[in-house]
């Protein structure tokens, strides 16, 4: 690219007056995305190094608050590889750092949005509001436009003569369509209300509050939205028998006009929120009638890119019909000692000391001293312990990658008293005051009384290398053993040794056998899949020796020794584990193309399909990050069933095929897939063979 730096200048100029302008965290990110890769694509050092501090301490923050939700993964994946090739042009150690810890934590974030788009994972909102789309004004027109799922919180109190919003942030005047909506929505809410609640004040002060305050809002399409957070809130206020509650992983659009009907946006609107909605872990999606064609349209055309990405349309005319879907909404009474705690607080006056001390009492003992762990809540890299009331029993911080994250940290009844003990992997150093242990795992009791833990610290070397005892440990599955329950944990050195060891649930000892692996050992699950009694440990990994991933059957009563590899990778004193089989999965000539050392299985990913009775699982390819993956199914005989890819990966292949970059086939053809299939590679006990004899 050609540029003088009076165009850099001018490019500068122009950031620093966009940004001023600028609240949206995503879009401030977009536009420094944008500036530099016009600096990068100058290909001039000097002035790549000269233009980069002005702004990148600025990026760093606004890079550790960006969320990949709500925008094509696309644009995350090029701010990544972005962050990476900026950090080679910052000499500041602190700053290069920052970048590096940027990029990693991006990664992480996107893991779990990829999750969503590959239907793998339900990921969790952060809260059980109800969310709308709302779309972000964008002042650069080369930035795509963003959006976010916003939630409201709302106060109601008493007023005298009149009623009187505020909205918090709002402009010194509020936007007429917006004023104009809240006072429907307000209306069309009391007229409810009064359905279930006779004795409410004719005025209110009432304060509406946009948790996420990116900006000033704008417009009527939050109106059935608006409507519900005002229900519910004036049911809670006036103490109503009914409570609403909106089903999980909703968002709604839509105004409401004063006959209650939903009214309708327009096709680009409309495409953008459910651009806005589909990149997010929302399951359904509520919009107006007349807007629903223009929705499943574009519904249809991302979903070509993404297929597994589960969400539903669904259409409503007016706001009763809303009501009225119990799908949706919820209406239902409220429990007489939750609603009589709130009559207490209300009306102190009215109730007798004895008669609250006895209420408060009934509510401690059936609600507070219940403090079973009943599930596990897991937000960023928090685990919550929560009894069946959903009340927050205690958290402690695990670290790790997301999907690992997930499966590591457990409930079970290690010792059969019939109360749950809580099961976490890779507690952090700040969290570990009571059992100093760190990257290990730890069962903890009700109280969060520490039972046992275990560090696996166990050694091995090669003929060249000597390896570190320190090692994270995922806890993977937890079977029935005879009279015991037993742990099966993974273990990664920092640098390729790998193993699955086993722990007694109830004491925490370790059960003889060490399966050992020379690279990371990604994904197990254990059962008796071929059903002839006996539990199997089926996995995926990565094989430093040979280069490839590895799809892997043992028996788990065979659960010792160590996987093949050439001699520079095997491991002193270990004697070779027997495989049910060891197949050698080949990379693909892209991930070749891309001097990529080898291909990726996805992290905690193996999954069995109990109805066909198939093993699944991913393998990333490519560059591991943007260009897909590789889905395969085996029967419980481990005989190749399917070869199937990704969107991102097909085309990505097949354009560097129509480039001449790439030999034929194309992808999505039975000659592609016999390639792979050649590719597999069976160990025989002696050595790789085509076909396992």
């Amino acid at each position: 690219m050609n540029v003088n730096a009076y165009s850099v200048e001018l490019k500068t100029s122009e950031l620093r007056q966009n940004l001023h302008a600028v609240v949206s965290t995503k879009s401030s990110v977009l536009m420094l995305h944008r500036y530099y890769k016009f600096l990068l694509g100058t290909n001039n050092n000097l002035i790549i190094e000269s233009y980069i501090p002005e702004f990148i301490q600025r990026y760093i923050s606004l890079l550790n608050s960006y969320e990949p939700y709500c925008i094509n993964p696309f644009f995350t994946s090029a701010i990544i590889n972005q962050i990476d090739e900026l950090a080679n042009f910052v000499h500041d150690y602190e700053l290069k750092t920052a970048l590096r810890n940027c990029s990693i934590g991006l990664q992480e974030k996107l893991q779990k949005l990829n999750a969503v788009l590959n239907g793998e994972i339900r990921e969790e909102l952060n809260d059980d509001k109800l969310c709308f789309p709302l779309l972000e004004e964008s002042i650069d027109k080369d930035v795509p436009a963003t959006g976010i799922l916003e939630t409201v919180t709302i106060k109601v109190s008493k007023a005298k003569d009149e009623n009187k919003f505020i909205i918090i942030p709002s402009e010194v005047k509020i936007e007429p369509r917006l004023k104009e909506q809240v006072e429907i929505s307000w209306q069309k809410a009391a007229e409810i209300v009064k359905r279930y609640t006779k004795r409410i004040s004719p005025y209110h002060e009432v304060i509406i509050r946009f948790d996420k305050r990116v900006g000033f809002y704008r417009g009527n399409s939050l109106g059935a939205a608006l409507t519900l957070a005002f229900i519910e809130e004036l049911l809670s206020y006036y103490n109503s028998p009914v409570i609403i509650k909106t089903g999980d992983a909703i968002a709604l659009t839509g105004g409401t006009d004063n006959n209650g009907n939903l009214t309708a946006t327009s096709k680009e609107i409309i495409e953008k929120k459910v651009e806005i909605v589909f990149f997010s872990p929302i399951q359904t999606f509520v919009l107006p009638d007349e807007d629903f064609p223009f929705a499943e349209e574009k519904l249809k055309a991302l979903q070509e890119e993404f297929p597994d990405r589960k969400l539903t349309l669904i259409k409503i005319k007016t706001f009763d019909d809303l009501l009225d879907s119990r799908k949706l909404i919820d209406i239902k009474k409220q429990k007489l000692i939750v609603r009589a705690g709130r009559g207490i607080k209300k009306n102190k006056v009215t109730f007798s000391t004895t008669t609250i001390f006895a209420l408060i009492l009934v509510y401690f003992f059936f609600i507070k001293m219940d403090t079973n762990p009943a599930y596990l809540q897991i937000k960023d890299s928090i685990v919550f312990v929560k009894n069946r009331y959903n009340q927050t029993l205690w958290t402690t911080e695990v670290g790790g990658p997301y999907n690992l994250i997930i499966k590591g940290n457990m409930l079970a009844d290690v010792n059969n008293d019939g109360v749950n003990e809580v099961i976490i992997s890779m507690e952090q150093p700040g969290d570990t005051t009571r059992t100093k242990v760190s990257f290990g795992v730890i069962c903890y009791d009700k109280r969060k009384n520490p039972m046992w833990s275990y560090e696996f610290k166990d050694f091995v070397e090669t003929a060249v290398t000597k390896h570190s005892t320190i090692y994270q440990s995922y806890v993977m599955e937890i079977r029935p053993d005879s009279s015991r329950k037993v742990l099966y944990v993974l273990a990664h050195n920092s640098l390729y040794p790998s193993a699955v060891y086993r722990l007694d649930a109830a004491t925490g000892k370790r059960i003889k056998g060490t399966l050992w692996n020379a690279g990371r050992i990604n994904s197990i699950i254990v059962g008796d899949f071929n059903e002839d009694g006996k539990d199997e440990v089926v996995g995926t990994c990565v094989n430093n020796a040979y280069n490839t991933s590895v799809f892997f059957s043992i028996d788990a009563d065979k659960l010792d020794g160590q996987a093949p590899a050439n001699p520079e990778y095997t491991f002193k004193e270990v004697k070779p584990a027997v495989f049910n089989n060891y197949i050698l999965l080949p990379k693909t000539d892209l991930t070749i193309y891309r001097n990529q050392r080898y291909n990726q299985p996805v992290l905690a990913d193996m999954l069995f399909y109990k109805k066909s009775k198939e093993f699944g699982f991913h393998i990333l390819e490519g560059d591991n990050k943007t260009e897909g993956n590789i889905e395969y199914r085996f029967d419980t005989n481990l005989n190749l069933i399917l070869i199937d890819y990704t969107d991102s990966f097909l085309m990505a292949r097949d354009k560097l095929v129509k480039s001449g970059k790439l030999n034929p086939p194309l992808t999505n053809t039975v000659e592609y897939r016999k390639i792979l299939e050649n590719g597999l590679r069976y160990w025989d006990g002696k050595g790789f063979v085509r076909k396992a004899n």
